[in-house]
């Protein structure tokens, strides 16, 4: 069953309420942003200043969202939703200020990633109401230390599997969520292995 791009959007702002006030999320899903023809090239992805960085196979579209706004306290967030309808695969990147996103101690020791790791896991399982967390572990993207979390959930209908990669530098908090269909364990794995691998470049 494909991911439709209205579920796609709907995937994508359950992870910014998590990381940003439900203001941004809100504003985001009022104000779509166009999407970018789909690439015949890899695309390169790049978070936190550079950073982070991985690349993105042949056949994905990236939608920026709206940027956040001062006037709704969410001034300096940021997102990209990246889809592929033939791998019926999402690829959601999203960037928030800390202060905006946590209240945490802005740096990124265990304590900054552990609480946004429990704060980020409480968020989708009230967005999603079968929400399952299989597995977490602690991972290194770019040389900086970031917290893996893998989960099941029904969403639009369908099961899905979802890894999310959590991480920060200073004082900003980035996301990168991997959502493919349940019945597509090896296709999902592959694209998680690419964004570490990537990262690691």
């Amino acid at each position: 069953m494909p991911l439709p791009r209205s579920l796609a959007w709907s995937l994508c702002l359950i992870g910014l309420c998590t990381v940003s006030p439900v203001a941004w999320c809100g504003q985001a899903a009022h104000k779509p942003a166009a999407a970018a023809p789909t690439s015949s090239k890899t695309l390169k992805v790049s978070l936190l200043g550079g950073k982070l960085q991985f690349s993105l196979p042949t056949g994905y579209t990236g939608t920026p969202l709206p940027p956040g706004e001062a006037s709704t306290g969410t001034a300096g967030a940021s997102g990209t939703l990246y889809t592929n309808d033939k791998d019926r695969r999402i690829v959601v990147t999203t960037e928030v200020p800390v202060e905006a996103g946590t209240g945490a101690t802005p740096t990124n020791d265990d304590s900054f990633l552990a609480s946004a790791s429990e704060g980020f896991i409480g968020r989708q399982a009230q967005g999603l109401t079968d929400f399952h967390k299989t597995a977490e572990k602690r991972v290194t993207l770019n040389g900086l230390p970031a917290q893996q979390v893998d989960a099941t959930a029904s969403i639009g209908g369908g099961r899905t599997l979802t890894t999310y990669f959590i991480t920060g530098v200073g004082k900003q908090l980035a996301v990168v969520q991997v959502v493919s269909r349940e019945s597509d364990p090896a296709g999902h794995q592959a694209m998680v292995k690419r964004v570490v691998a990537g990262a690691r470049k």
